[in-house]
């Protein structure tokens, strides 16, 4: 059990773990044996004591840098591509209704075969890149 509640652990456990500076310490005993063992009335005084830790500044990598970016320009190319081919896939799935519902005066549109296999091909182009894209971004 996990608790910052002193009034529930108290009677509840028999053994309190800290974990301060990076490390994890039992100690054998309630929390008021703890407080008392750590001259402390309270735990809002325990951490008060427990110093925070500083975040080390770390010098820019230039590298790890040009690779997020790089990462991030793929990811937004990969969702581009996703809405892209979702697009497409309702387009031919509504012209696929329409040549159930309405076959002759569908296919009677001028240049409506041509066109309709233009979406075909891009769509499988359009997976192809997305193909790329996901192995490129593993």
């Amino acid at each position: 059990m996990v608790s910052h509640d002193r009034d529930f652990v108290q009677g509840l456990c028999e053994k309190v773990i800290s974990f301060k500076e990076r490390e994890v310490k039992p100690f054998l005993g309630d929390i008021n044996a703890y407080l008392e063992f750590q001259k402390l009335s309270s735990l809002k005084e325990l951490e008060k004591k427990t110093p925070k830790p500083r975040l080390e500044k770390k010098e820019n990598d230039p590298d790890k840098y040009e690779k997020q970016k790089e990462t991030r320009a793929a990811q937004q190319k990969l969702e581009k591509t996703e809405k892209r081919i979702a697009r497409l896939e309702k387009e031919i799935k509504e012209i696929d209704f329409e040549l159930q519902i309405n076959y002759d005066q569908t296919i009677a549109q001028p240049n409506f075969f041509d066109e309709y296999q233009a979406k075909k091909k891009t769509l499988e182009d359009l997976m192809i890149s997305w193909e790329k894209l996901q192995i490129e971004l593993e």
